[in-house]
């Protein structure tokens, strides 16, 4: 299998990420390397990342000016030495067979794009922005069925940039996200590499918890 490098930006995440890093410490594959960009928080993020044991291998903690998800996410790619780049956001959490889902399916299928699922935990209050979460992650996921064809690749671009995996070599071609855009910028991502014919795959083994 492909070496492979987890990228997560986070912004003011301290209380967040830690739930991210538990989860990847427990995977049945656990990745090559961890690359954590921290996008000009002010919240100590950085500073309790540097004094936690980790029990992650080759943990890399990258502090920045503030520049939006995008540029983060970029930074984090060219800071990476791996073959496969698998990003996942600060507020996610994954199950053990995430890494290993990932890594399998670019041995099935080098050279793709491959989203997981979005999966929210149950509703335990009615908080208006919680339901909205919810409801986005199912519509997305009922988007992204009704767009697979016999488990191959999809006949739309769609990428979500919180659980998604890309050979290193593909996303440099593709020319990363494009760090003018504040919003949307996994779509943008995804339409480029349709258009470029990098086949896109969804895998629901691969899906991650909004924590």
């Amino acid at each position: 299998m492909k070496k492979t490098t987890v990228i997560i930006p986070t912004y003011n995440g301290k209380n967040k990420i830690i739930h991210a890093l538990a989860s990847l410490a427990k995977q049945t594959l656990l990745p090559d390397e961890v690359v954590i960009v921290v996008d000009g928080s002010t919240d100590g993020t950085a500073d309790m990342l540097k004094k936690m044991a980790l029990y992650l291998p080759n943990c890399k903690i990258i502090e920045q000016e503030n520049r939006g998800r995008a540029a983060v996410r970029n930074r984090g790619a060219s800071e990476s030495s791996s073959e496969l780049l698998l990003f996942l956001d600060d507020d996610m959490t994954v199950p053990e067979h995430w890494v290993e889902s990932h890594c399998k399916h670019h041995d099935r299928h080098p050279g793709t794009l491959m989203s997981g699922h979005l999966v929210s935990p149950p509703i335990l209050s009615k908080n208006d922005f919680h339901h909205y979460r919810t409801w986005l992650g199912e519509k997305w996921n009922k988007d992204i069925e009704l767009s697979t064809t016999n488990l191959g690749p999809l006949n739309t671009p769609y990428i979500t940039a919180n659980n998604f995996s890309i050979e290193k070599t593909t996303f440099i071609k593709i020319g990363g996200f494009d760090e003018r855009l504040r919003d949307l910028e996994d779509y943008d991502l995804a339409l480029r590499a349709t258009q470029m014919a990098f086949d896109i795959y969804v895998d629901k083994d691969a899906y991650a918890v909004n924590a």
